[in-house]
């Protein structure tokens, strides 16, 4: 999953294209359905993003179920959106669930 520090990009869906800015996110839908990505992803401007793993992600919203129901509420609206092609590049290492010790194995 991807939060935009900085710069802009597209999201290139099915119908339409649509453009996220600083302190937008992309790609939790991949990482909360666990499966493969539903979109391709450009900068359309210099950017910096930052990067929360699935692991990471699932001990923040264990920590902060606000902040997990607010990214499964928008990633709800956007999968409406995604195409019904799926692409592969989500790594095995990515969908193991988080162990009790709290421990980043990756």
């Amino acid at each position: 999953m991807y939060f935009i520090a900085e710069g802009e990009v597209e999201v290139e869906l099915a119908h339409e294209n649509v453009k996220l800015g600083e302190g937008q996110f992309f790609g939790e839908i991949a990482v909360l359905h666990k499966t493969s990505r539903t979109a391709d992803v450009r900068a359309t401007a210099p950017t910096k993003l930052l990067i929360l793993d699935a692991y990471d992600l699932q001990t923040l919203t264990k920590r902060n179920p606000e902040i997990g129901e607010a990214i499964r509420e928008i990633a709800q609206s956007r999968s409406e959106l995604a195409p019904a092609e799926r692409h592969g590049d989500m790594i095995e290492a990515e969908l193991e669930e988080p162990t009790s010790e709290g421990v980043n194995e990756t």
